[in-house]
């Protein structure tokens, strides 16, 4: 099977709907973009996708499994954290936790961490970084874990034109071995040609699945969200 399937998916809190009846299948071996403006949604479903919300209605399901999140890595779109930390500290107590559960991917964070050239600055804290900087550290935490499914909530915000390129080469280059890529973002511009589908939220609802093959204009494909 090696798919994901998310049916009849709403989520509701304080009277307020925020997803409302989210029906996608997601298949291993291929890359997803899920845009639309801020506030739609895309944050709320990938949090109910990696299991760190558990209060929606409806089933979301990994080879017929009703648990995902033992096979998901997940980029945050935001982060707590103490200015005064030192980067390459951070980063190891991240490695050894990987390390001692065997869930330490080696090579993809070689890759991460030489890509970002994450060694320049690894002595700094994060209080003297840039927001650039701070996305790709977590990024890089992030891809050390090894799994199956990975999830990405706004990981191109704050990186310049070049390391957008760079970090979805890497990636796409993860779909191409096997894994599962979602994608969450509101800047899909320089990207979106770059995805096997693309999956349009607004309200809290799905306005339009594209495929990569069909025909369209970038015009369109943001109309689908305004």
């Amino acid at each position: 099977m090696n798919e994901i399937i998310i049916d009849n998916v709403t989520l509701q809190k304080r009277n307020e709907l925020i997803l409302n009846d989210i029906n996608i299948e997601l298949k291993m071996g291929h890359s997803y973009l899920l845009y639309g403006k801020n506030g739609a949604g895309k944050t709320s479903l990938l949090r109910c996708l990696t299991g760190l919300e558990k209060s929606f209605k409806g089933n979301i399901s990994y080879n017929g499994e009703a648990s995902v999140d033992q096979n998901v890595t997940y980029l945050p779109d935001t982060y707590s954290l103490h200015d005064s930390i030192e980067i390459g500290a951070y980063i190891q107590s991240f490695r050894l936790l990987y390390e001692s559960n065997g869930s330490f991917d080696a090579e993809r964070f070689g890759k991460t961490y030489d890509m970002f050239n994450i060694n320049s600055f690894r002595n700094k804290n994060f209080g003297s970084l840039s927001k650039g900087m701070i996305k790709m550290v977590f990024i890089t935490i992030t891809m050390m874990k090894k799994s199956k499914i990975i999830v990405l909530d706004e990981p191109f915000e704050g990186l310049d034109i070049v390391m957008k390129k760079v970090l979805l080469a890497l990636l796409i280059d993860e779909v191409s071995n096997g894994k599962l890529l979602i994608v969450s973002s509101h800047e899909v511009a320089e990207v979106y040609k770059q995805f096997d589908q693309l999956i349009g939220i607004k309200g809290g609802k799905i306005t339009s699945i594209l495929n990569r093959e069909e025909v369209f204009t970038y015009e369109e494909l943001i109309h689908q969200i305004l």
